[in-house]
């Protein structure tokens, strides 16, 4: 694996943000986002790799929120919680509907 870093480096508020494997594997259209602030970049390379891309690792999130949004007991929820709710809930059916809808 090489050490260095090639590709377009940003700065957002939240962190660094660089992008690598474009030379690694040819992935021109969908390269990996490594958050080098957040942690070990070669860490991270390995992790979406070897077990779970960031889209998987999301998706494994979404779906146990899901599950603990479900059997929660919202009677003392505020208006603004269960706002933050409804944005959940929405986030996880549009991702789930482009899932089932994806041209494959």
């Amino acid at each position: 694996m090489n050490s260095w870093v090639w590709g377009p480096y940003l700065q957002f508020p939240s962190g660094n943000v660089s992008q690598n494997g474009w030379l690694d594997h040819l992935n021109w259209f969908s390269p990996t986002i490594n958050v080098g602030a957040a942690g070990d970049p070669q860490l991270e390379v390995r992790i979406t790799r070897e077990i779970a891309s960031y889209g998987r690792q999301l998706g494994t999130i979404l779906d146990a929120l899901e599950v603990l949004r479900r059997h929660a007991n919202l009677s003392a929820a505020t208006p603004d919680d269960l706002e933050k709710l409804k944005k959940l809930d929405g986030l996880h059916a549009a991702v789930g509907y482009m899932k089932e809808n994806a041209q494959k």
